[in-house]
C-alpha cells in the first residue's frame, strides 16, 4: 500500500486524506505523506474523525463534520443542538486550528452551512447553504473535501474554496445516494439569480435618506453592521441585491 501511495503522490500538488478510523492510515502511511509534504510541498486536505491524529502533518485544511467536532469543540452542545450562533461561538473558542495543526478548519454545520476558522485569524465565515428538500447526505463530506482541494489547487483562498465546496456539496445532497457534482452543476449553483449591473448614480444625502424612508415604509428595509467586510458578508450582500431592485449600502 505504501508503494502504491508513493507512486500516486509522485509529482502530485494536492492530496486528500479521508480517515474514518478503520486502521488503514497506519504509521507507515502517515510517514509516507510526511515525506511527500516535504519533498513536493504538496497541499494536504484531511477529512478525519480524529481531529488531532494528523496534526503533525500540518494540513492546509481539515474538513470535519459537526459530529466530529462536537465532543472536542462544542463545549457540551451536541451536534445539531442549539442555534447556529451558539454552535459557532463554541467553535470559535475551541481553537481548532491549534488542535488539528491545520492552517484552516472548515467545520460543516449541516443546514447552517460551514464555519471557516483560520490559524492566527479570529475571523469566522458563516457560509449559508441552500436548503435542499429530501437531502441525502451520503458522500457529502467527500464532495466537500474534493471541491475544497481542487479550488485550493487552482490558487484560490480558503474562504472562496469553502464557499465553492459548500455549493458542490449542496448539489450532491440533492441527488439520491452517493452522487457527484459536475462543473456545469457547480456553475449553475453558484450563479443563482441573474443580477444585472446597474449604472453608477450619484445621490445626495437627502435623496438617499428619502429612498431609505420610502423603502422602510414599504417594509423593504433591512440593515446590518459591516465592521469588516468578509466572505460571509459579501455573500449576504450579493443575495440581498438579487432579492429586490433597491439596495442601499452606507
Amino acid at each position: 500500500m505504501v508503494a502504491t501511495l508513493e507512486a500516486a503522490l509522485a509529482g502530485a500538488a494536492t492530496g486528500i486524506v479521508s480517515d474514518y478510523g478503520y486502521g488503514k492510515l497506519c504509521r507507515e502511511v502517515i510517514i509516507t505523506l510526511a515525506v511527500w509534504r516535504r519533498a513536493e510541498r504538496g497541499r494536504l486536505v484531511a477529512d478525519a474523525r480524529d481531529l488531532g491524529r494528523l496534526a503533525w502533518l500540518a494540513p492546509c485544511a481539515v474538513t470535519p463534520n459537526e459530529a466530529a467536532t462536537a465532543a472536542a469543540a462544542l463545549a457540551g452542545i451536541a451536534a445539531g443542538q442549539g442555534d447556529a450562533a451558539a454552535r459557532i461561538a463554541a467553535l470559535a473558542g475551541a481553537d481548532l486550528p491549534a488542535r488539528t495543526g491545520a492552517a484552516a478548519v472548515i467545520a460543516t454545520l449541516d443546514r447552517d452551512g460551514a464555519v471557516v476558522l483560520r490559524a492566527g485569524c479570529g475571523t469566522l465565515h458563516l457560509l449559508a447553504s441552500r436548503a435542499v428538500e429530501r437531502a441525502d447526505v451520503t458522500g457529502a463530506g467527500e464532495i466537500f473535501a474534493a471541491a475544497l482541494a481542487l479550488t485550493l489547487a487552482a490558487g484560490a483562498g480558503i474562504a472562496v474554496a469553502a464557499r465553492l465546496a459548500c455549493a458542490a456539496a449542496g448539489v450532491a445532497v440533492a441527488k439520491p445516494g452517493t452522487a457527484t457534482c459536475s462543473v456545469a452543476e457547480l456553475r449553475a449553483a453558484l450563479a443563482g439569480p441573474v443580477v444585472r449591473p446597474l449604472p453608477a448614480v450619484s445621490r445626495s444625502a437627502g435623496e438617499a435618506s428619502a429612498l431609505g424612508r420610502a423603502a422602510r415604509a414599504a417594509d423593504r428595509f433591512h440593515n446590518g453592521c459591516f465592521d469588516i467586510l468578509h466572505e460571509g458578508q459579501m455573500a449576504y450582500l450579493e443575495e440581498a441585491r438579487a432579492l429586490d431592485d433597491l439596495l442601499i449600502v452606507g
